[in-house]
């Protein structure tokens, strides 16, 4: 499927758009446009969560035990939901291991950050205004606003009044030499340092 259009209408761009629509346009198509997602929980989603829980409670307590039972109370509410199937069980029971060793080993290695950062926000949204650089966009749809929008997974500061960080947890197996290389082509990374810039300035 070649050429689909961006959408009848933009109401909004973000960077899952946007990697979504470079990585497979039929993709696209169904979840953005017609709106069609896969049924049923989706493990990557709830690692990533469980992931994204125990760092916000890592940075915001300081303390890494805090932080596993933060991690522990979600994982025992995610089984307690439906249509959890045991096999789905046994993967993420694997999985919620995996998670407490990369907090644990996290946290050894960044230890004085932790302790040091000055939390501004965790899952912070944010919208930036894109008409006003992007003129085709305004002209395609007729509207007023086409905005970038997206949620930071943690913004803080290494001490009171100091430079701003935005940090954004992944959970993968590896890191390819291309995804290093290719971070200066991101949305994600070019334009969430901006949103939180206009959260925080």
């Amino acid at each position: 499927m070649n050429n689909i259009p961006v959408s009848s209408k933009i109401t909004h761009i973000s960077s899952s758009k946007v990697n979504k629509y470079k990585t497979c346009q039929r993709a696209y198509y169904y979840n953005f446009i017609r709106n069609i997602v896969p049924k049923g929980r989706n493990i990557n989603f709830d690692v990533g969560t469980l992931f994204h829980i125990g760092m916000a409670e890592l940075f915001e307590s300081k303390s890494i035990e805090k932080a596993l039972e933060k991690v522990e109370e979600h994982y025992n509410k995610v089984l307690a939901a439906q249509f959890i199937t045991p096999e789905y069980q046994m993967e993420l029971e694997k999985m919620e291991i995996i998670i407490v060793g990369m907090l644990e080993g996290y946290y050894s290695i960044n230890e004085q950050l932790v302790q040091e950062a000055v939390v501004l926000g965790a899952e912070q949204r944010f919208s930036i205004d894109l008409t006003e650089y992007t003129d085709w966009i305004y002209d395609y749809n007729n509207v007023d606003t086409v905005p970038f929008v997206g949620t930071i997974d943690l913004v803080f500061r290494k001490r009171k009044g100091g430079r701003l960080f935005v940090g954004e947890h992944k959970t993968k197996a590896s890191i390819a030499p291309h995804t290093v290389k290719y971070l200066t082509f991101d949305p994600q990374a070019n334009m969430y340092p901006v949103g939180a810039e206009i959260l925080f300035k």
